[in-house]
């Protein structure tokens, strides 16, 4: 039993070696970056897979089954971001939050690629016993309207702008943003909603801004 795991582990790999994305590899072109859906291909998925959880779970020794779900904390920040956004300069965004104290070590943050199980159910390992078959489907937790309910429990909400692409142009971000106006609205100031960007957007945005 124990060869048969390794070499679906092996295989699990050697699929994930033909992805250059994968983090043991590097892109051999530099101007081909790496975004939150080769992120969640290459890591995310093969991490979670057999767990049948989110990352932010499985991390997480108090929650073994559905039922554990329930003693969760609610999140108190939310963090908004393009899925075709550089990790890298998330990171530098979140560094600088952490810094500025305007995440500190109270939060519960909801982000979504760490939060929400990644893997699709047309996995080809999710029947094997590297997956997990009674783990939720992308469809169903979208349908569970998950960032809704979110950005209107949130005390913070933290839209994060990177220069590769315009958060605006994604159609989930601009409704998780009306979702959060709407709680701001309701929660007479005690919500919070915050806006920044990465050192290359703001550059990006001063260059423009020198062209008018």
């Amino acid at each position: 039993e124990d060869n048969k795991i390794n070499d679906l582990a092996k295989m699990l790999y050697d699929d994930a070696k033909k992805d250059h994305y994968y983090p043991d590899f590097q892109p051999t072109d530099p101007a081909d970056q790496m975004n939150w859906y080769k992120f969640n291909r290459t890591y995310t998925e093969n991490l979670t897979r057999a767990m049948g959880k989110g990352l932010s779970f499985c991390y997480n020794p108090s929650i073994t089954d559905a039922n554990s779900v329930k003693n969760v904390e609610d999140a108190t920040t939310m963090i908004s971001y393009a899925y075709n956004s550089d990790p890298s300069e998330m990171l530098e965004v979140l560094n600088e939050l952490i810094t500025k104290n305007i995440i500190n070590a109270n939060d519960k943050v909801f982000f979504c690629s760490f939060a929400n199980f990644q893997v699709n159910k047309d996995d080809k390992f999710r029947k094997s016993n590297l997956g997990n078959t009674n783990a939720p489907t992308v469809g169903a937790q979208v349908d569970d309207n998950p960032f809704e309910k979110i950005a209107r429990k949130v005390k913070k909400f933290i839209i994060v702008h990177t220069s590769g692409v315009d958060i605006y142009s994604r159609k989930w971000c601009c409704y998780e943003l009306t979702r959060a106006l709407m709680s701001l609205q309701q929660s007479a100031g005690e919500n919070q909603i915050y806006m920044t960007g990465s050192k290359a957007y703001c550059r990006k945005v001063k260059a423009a801004l020198m062209k008018l």
